[in-house]
């Protein structure tokens, strides 16, 4: 059976023959002269690390990232003939064939999963973004991959190197050098370090002494408009800049994604009594708000304390006052900003998630925000589980996120619904759902349970493109997009991201 499955986030051992690398790299390593306990950042900014990333973006392997700009570059620069795009259909074809996670054991939680898988694609992006040289990468790389693979990640990047570095050298390695330097002193002065501390404090995470944390930075060309972006894997952060962008106005950004790992970091134990004091609540819109929490404190911390620090107050007020200036989500923008008044009170007096009043206090700010607006469904699907059928197309999962503004998902692409395939969403009954499939998979949906009969038969009536929304339980739903191919499918989604309050049945716009 054809299918993919992913999920949403170094060692040195091999006798391959190493290449003559032309790929530099700078690590910039920031330790604090105090030797007290203080979280440590190292920034990466390495041409390897750049080729890598572009690559799974002209790949399709990175669905939250606008292609826009770099395939631009690409066709600019790289692909001059079939044999260009064929090396890029190899790397595509390998990073789609290490595109597997292995679950993990954690314990049930009131709310939604923390983060229980290793992903391969994932480690093998992180040795990407982590390597120094192509040599470095293959050498990491060689842990995850079977030999005769490790040979065509070389044959890719051998192929792509003399160009890239021609082009590196020209444009990228100048500015990005002056960019990741001005970063590297930036991080050290104490406001930063301060804050990077406090938001430690408020996030309570588990981890050593003087923990070291990655930074691996990516120039973007800026040959066509589109919204930079960043994100969060295992233990590093990968944020884009753009050319002759100043670090003061990219550290936001960059102490955003430093936020999710302190979130992602705290222990199953308290994670799991943080959830409860939402489900303890018993208010009906506790799930959706919850699924803002995560974004929406990142933006609060990094985006608006941080953001705040790098303007005058008079640059702050117009830029605050813009709809979209914290976030390029309208819930997550909104939710930031309200939550800004939140932590502006709280951490000067030392609160954090785990304070007992955290729940309520939380719950108040979001209803004074968004009131009814919490109803809506594109905010039960924030966190979500995502299957698309093959025939509607890999890429239309990353148009789906983008048009949802889902910011992690269990997704599975496959040529057909079974219960291994939709194994992540039985496992997670607290998680909502969009399925999206043509109309011979419908029984399949009703056999694995994820409607009943009486369902199917309301979706069958319904004219294609349908949307059709089914509670889940008590806090998840489920959504389904009947289609025969992903442009049929397009008005459905539309409708699902514009919806304001939650439906059952066939919606009816």
């Amino acid at each position: 059976m054809a299918g993919i499955r992913n999920h949403l986030a170094a060692a040195r051992c091999t006798n391959f023959p190493m290449i003559h690398s032309l790929i530099g790299a700078l690590l910039l390593a920031v330790t604090p002269v105090s030797k007290v306990d203080r979280l440590r950042t190292k920034v990466i900014f390495s041409e390897t690390a750049n080729l890598t990333y572009q690559l799974d973006v002209m790949s399709g392997m990175l669905p939250h990232v606008t292609s826009a700009d770099f395939a631009a570059l690409w066709t600019k620069e790289f692909l001059k003939s079939a044999e260009d795009r064929r090396f890029v259909k190899q790397w595509s074809d390998l990073e789609h064939r290490y595109d597997k996670s292995i679950p993990l054991d954690v314990p049930d939680m009131p709310m939604e999963r923390p983060y229980s898988y290793v992903s391969l694609f994932e480690r093998i992006r992180m040795a990407g973004l982590r390597s120094t040289s192509t040599d470095d990468f293959l050498n990491q790389v060689s842990l995850l991959v079977q030999p005769r693979d490790e040979i065509q990640y070389a044959t890719v990047l051998r192929h792509f190197e003399q160009p890239f570095h021609e082009w590196w050298q020209r444009e990228a390695a100048g500015q990005g050098r002056t960019f990741a330097g001005g970063l590297r002193r930036l991080m050290t002065e104490k406001r930063i370090q301060d804050r990077m501390e406090q938001f430690r404090k408020f996030y309570g995470p588990d981890l050593p002494a003087n923990y070291e944390a990655p930074f691996s930075l990516i120039y973007r060309p800026g040959l066509a408009k589109a919204p930079t972006s960043g994100q969060q894997l295992d233990g590093i952060s990968v944020v884009e800049f753009l050319p002759k962008e100043k670090p003061e106005r990219r550290i936001d950004v960059i102490l955003h994604e430093f936020c999710h790992f302190l979130y992602r970091s705290r222990t199953d134990a308290a994670t799991e009594k943080f959830q409860q004091r939402f489900v303890d609540t018993g208010d009906s819109v506790a799930r959706p708000a919850f699924n803002l929490l995560n974004e929406g404190f990142a933006t609060a911390l990094g985006n608006g304390i941080i953001g705040r620090q790098m303007r005058t107050q008079q640059e702050w007020d117009a830029f605050v006052s813009r709809p979209l200036s914290l976030y390029n989500d309208p819930y997550i923008d909104r939710a930031g900003k309200q939550l800004l008044v939140l932590v502006d009170d709280w951490l000067p007096k030392g609160k954090t998630l785990d304070s007992p009043e955290f729940a309520s206090a939380y719950l108040s700010a979001m209803k004074h925000e968004f009131g009814a607006e919490l109803t809506a469904p594109s905010l039960y699907l924030n966190e979500a589980y995502l299957y698309i059928d093959q025939r509607i197309g890999q890429e239309f999962s990353g148009e789906l996120r983008r048009e949802l503004h889902i910011s992690g998902a269990y997704t599975s692409v496959s040529d057909r619904v079974t219960a291994e395939t939709v194994g992540d969403f039985a496992q997670q009954p607290n998680l909502s759902a969009v399925f999206v499939i043509p109309p011979d998979q419908i029984d399949a949906l009703v056999s694995t349970g994820v409607i009943d009969v009486a369902d199917a038969t309301t979706i069958r009536r319904a004219k294609k493109p349908a949307l059709f929304g089914r509670r889940r339980g008590a806090t998840a739903y489920t959504f389904v997009i009947l289609a025969e191919s992903a442009s049929e499918a397009k008005p459905a989604l539309k409708n699902l991201a514009l919806a304001k309050s939650m439906f059952m049945g066939v919606y009816q716009p």
